[in-house]
């Protein structure tokens, strides 16, 4: 098992969600030009360190924040990013799981949306969604 399994599952996921309402992705480290009045979605995968519970030391348990930024264009409110925000929250609920290969990951709490951060081209709303997977 690996960080970079269960960033594809969740990044699949993340994927799922933008197709069906239509929003961009700026995946990490690809080409991306946004357009300036277009929503999109900015996704960060943030492993946390991976720990080991049990008496022999041989469990793994790997988690982190999956964050995704909601990007809204400036001087368009900010009510409608953050119904986008809650849209995402909601699309990773406590306890929902997906499979990273023949692993199960979850979330272990619920998603946070935070305070929106404005800049000179767009506002900003994080959503920060609490992964975790244990082997």
């Amino acid at each position: 098992m690996s960080n970079v399994l269960i960033q594809q599952a969740m990044e699949a996921a993340l994927n799922d969600f933008a197709a069906s309402g239509g929003y961009p992705v700026a995946w990490e480290n690809t080409k991306f030009q946004p357009d300036p009045d277009v929503v999109y979605l900015v996704p960060y995968f943030m492993p946390n360190v991976t720990d080991s519970i049990d008496l022999q030391q041989k469990t793994r348990i790997y988690q982190g924040i999956f964050q995704v930024m909601v990007v809204w264009p400036a001087g368009m409110g900010t009510i409608g990013a953050k119904a986008v925000a809650e849209a995402i929250a909601e699309a990773f609920p406590n306890g929902w799981e997906t499979l990273a290969g023949s692993v199960r990951v979850y979330t272990d709490r619920p998603a946070q949306v935070s305070a929106g951060l404005s800049d000179d081209v767009s506002y900003n709303v994080p959503v920060s969604i609490y992964y975790r997977t244990d082997i």
